[in-house]
């Protein structure tokens, strides 16, 4: 009976060390959070292309899937006079991944395959000014899990660094996710190509650092939206505080006018009511107060 044991327990031996040198997907990891691809689904229908096509480029970019392995993002980089660096990413809805980003302390993205390039991950926020976003730049240098820690993230605006104080990153307030490649990496254009087996969430507690004051952003009153402290317009719907402000102003003195209106008097003697010029009641003449 001890032999068998002993057998078995050599047995299992075997079978752990074995199982070490499976090259596993890594979301199968217990510790981390599937997010896309290996247990969760990429959604291939719901990403959508952003690229310098809207300043009248010509690079393309794509996401599709490649069998027993995950999904390949690719494409290519076209310079063209006038559009500044060429970019090209495909975008998706943070709603849509398998599970929510708060929570979490970063990410891990397994890397199947690269051409050596760099790319960036883009976290977009929900009411941040146009072309504000947070971002991780990565070059794999192989095959395997990357780690990108919240906490790394630079905010950048418009392709450079954001202006200080930077906004710091609020993951409730993260409404899209995004691969890009770009011209600021060195590349300025040709062919790319990523393929990457899953991305998943790396548990544990991401605290943003909070802005030295509360003046460093402001929101509009009209929409909603968090502006810059150096925007004298609100991005989103044009207003700005001082007109904002103007209009809360008249808005509070009419309001005060209508309050200092005369008002109808009740007769103490019958009851009813006269209009405010009256000085005695129209009903049974008794005198006003």
């Amino acid at each position: 009976m001890p032999r068998r044991s002993a057998s078995r327990r050599a047995s299992l031996l075997v079978g752990a060390v074995a199982l070490v040198g499976v090259a596993l997907p890594f979301d199968a990891i217990a510790c981390f959070v599937p997010l896309l691809g290996g247990k969760a689904n990429w959604r291939f229908n719901d990403w959508r292309t952003e690229t310098d096509g809207v300043r009248g480029g010509a690079s393309t970019a794509s996401l599709k899937g490649v069998t027993d392995i995950g999904a390949e993002f690719s494409g290519k980089l076209e310079a063209a006079e006038g559009i500044g660096a060429p970019f090209a990413g495909m975008t998706l809805r943070a709603e849509l991944l398998q599970a929510p980003l708060t929570g979490l302390k970063g990410l891990s993205v397994d890397v199947a395959e690269s051409d050596g390039l760099e790319y960036s991950f883009l976290l977009k926020l929900r009411g941040a000014a146009a072309g504000a976003m947070h971002t991780f730049r990565f070059k794999p240098a192989g095959p395997g899990p990357l780690e990108l820690p919240f906490a790394d993230f630079v905010p950048m605006l418009r392709g450079r660094p954001a202006p200080q104080p930077q906004p710091p990153l609020n993951l409730e307030r993260v409404e899209a996710i995004a691969l890009q490649a770009d011209g600021n990496t060195g590349q300025k254009e040709g062919p790319f190509s990523l393929t990457i087996r899953s991305m998943a969430g790396i548990p544990g507690s991401h605290v943003a650092p909070e802005p030295p004051a509360r003046t460093t952003r402001w929101t509009c009153a009209a929409c909603g939206t968090m502006n810059f402290k150096t925007s004298s317009v609100c991005t989103r719907c044009g207003e700005s505080p001082a007109g904002l402000e103007a209009k809360r102003i008249a808005k509070a003195k009419a309001a005060a006018e209508i309050g200092a209106k005369p008002k109808k008097w009740t007769c103490t003697g019958c009851g009813a009511v006269n209009f405010p010029t009256f000085t005695e009641c129209h009903k049974c003449g008794a005198l006003k107060g």
